[in-house]
C-alpha cells in the first residue's frame, strides 16, 4: 500500500489534537492520495487556511481525520530545502516514515 506512516505524535501538536496517532498511515489528503512527505506538504500548504482533511488507515479501517495545521516561523520549519521567508502551514511535532510493505 501507499501512504505515510505515522510513527510519532508530539503532545498538544495540532496531529495531536485531532487524534492522529503513531502508527496511523495517510493516504490523502484534502481528497488526493499521499504517496511521500511532499505530497502531505503540498496538500497541506494548498489549503490555504482552516482545516486539512486526511484519509487515514488505522487497523486496516479508513478514516478521515481533520487537522487544523499551525503555521511556523522560518526559523521552525522543519525543512532545509524550502526558501528563506516562506511560512508554510505544517504539522509540526509529527515524525513520519514509508510504511513497510
Amino acid at each position: 500500500g501507499k501512504g505515510i506512516l505515522i510513527t510519532n505524535v508530539g503532545e498538544n501538536s495540532p496531529a495531536a489534537k485531532a487524534g492522529l496517532k503513531a502508527g496511523d498511515v495517510i493516504v490523502e489528503v484534502e481528497g488526493k492520495a499521499v504517496a511521500n512527505a511532499g505530497d502531505l506538504l503540498r496538500g497541506i500548504h494548498e489549503k490555504k487556511e482552516g482545516e486539512v482533511s486526511l484519509t487515514i488507515v488505522r487497523n486496516r479501517n479508513r478514516q478521515t481525520v481533520k487537522v487544523t495545521p499551525e503555521k511556523l516561523k522560518e526559523s521552525e520549519t522543519p525543512f532545509r530545502s524550502v526558501q528563506p521567508g516562506a511560512a508554510f502551514r505544517v504539522m509540526p511535532n509529527v515524525r513520519t516514515a514509508a510504511p513497510r510493505v
